[in-house]
């Protein structure tokens, strides 16, 4: 998912990309659809659990700047 849908290449997701880094960027492409989810849900009376319904805020677990400057520049 992480090369083929949000682009990453081959060679940094194999060599350079963290497990949070990949948990962000995942994280972050979800919420592109996350609206969706939700009026999907509605439609279906609330029986469909998405998958933040149980997420504890990890506020704690923000990216360093360091980290972000990787994700932001890493095309370039």
């Amino acid at each position: 998912m992480i090369v083929g849908k949000i682009g990453i290449t081959p060679d940094y997701f194999l060599n350079r990309l963290s497990i949070d880094e990949a948990n962000l960027l995942i994280e972050a492409h979800n919420e592109i659809y996350k609206e969706s989810w939700e009026k999907v849900r509605m439609s279906s009376f609330n029986k469909i659990k998405l998958p933040w319904d149980d997420k504890i805020k990890k506020s704690d677990r923000k990216p360093t700047e360091a980290k972000f400057n990787r994700l932001k520049n890493w095309n370039k």
